[in-house]
């Protein structure tokens, strides 16, 4: 998504609420998204909950995948459509945080 490429930073956010609410509704609308994963924590989550299109998910539910600050989002979107999430660590290996410093996969 456009929000994760490397150099996004507003604060210690990667954009404004209104513009990471705009992609995630953006996601929850997509009918070829059959889930959602957030890479990292979610921060900025209180700043958004309020601009979720709760219709949306109604609509067309799909599992939210995420850690840290991502549980509030979880705990919204289940008290305002019954949608359940899944709070878990990163669900690729490498993805999140510092993913960009790894060391390259060794090859056989």
């Amino acid at each position: 998504m456009p929000l994760l490429q490397e150099g996004r930073q507003r604060w210690w956010s990667a954009a404004r609420p209104a513009e990471i609410a705009e992609e995630f509704n953006g996601l929850l609308r997509a009918p070829e998204v059959r889930a959602i994963v957030a890479h990292d924590g979610g921060q900025t989550a209180l700043g958004y909950l309020d601009l979720i299109d709760f219709e949306a998910v109604v609509a067309d539910p799909k599992p939210v995948l995420g850690h840290g600050d991502i549980s509030l989002l979880h705990l919204v979107l289940h008290a305002r459509t019954g949608l359940v999430g899944f709070h878990a660590d990163l669900a690729t290996p490498g993805l999140g945080g510092h993913w960009r410093e790894r060391p390259p996969r060794a090859k056989w």
